[in-house]
């Protein structure tokens, strides 16, 4: 299989504090390229959409296994 290494710039990429490199190469790609960006947490389940760098959208799997999901906009500061 054919493998490509994508350094996309991390300036003007805004990652909440404990997501992980998943996260943070969805936000420098949907920066670099003015595209979209799936991300779904290994952990959590949670889905994040990236735009322009910034998470434009949270969805959260329901709490009983199938069923309803919740999304939420989210706000997150720039790094330090």
């Amino acid at each position: 299989a054919a493998g490509r290494i994508l350094k996309p710039p991390k300036v003007g990429v805004s990652v909440s504090a404990g997501l992980g490199a998943r996260h943070h190469a969805a936000a420098s790609i949907s920066k670099a390229t003015d595209s979209v960006a799936i991300a779904v947490s290994e952990s959590t389940g949670t889905v994040r959409i990236f735009h322009d760098g910034k998470v434009v959208l949270r969805i959260e799997p329901g709490g009983g296994g199938i069923g309803p999901l919740r999304w939420e906009e989210e706000t997150a500061s720039a790094p330090e």
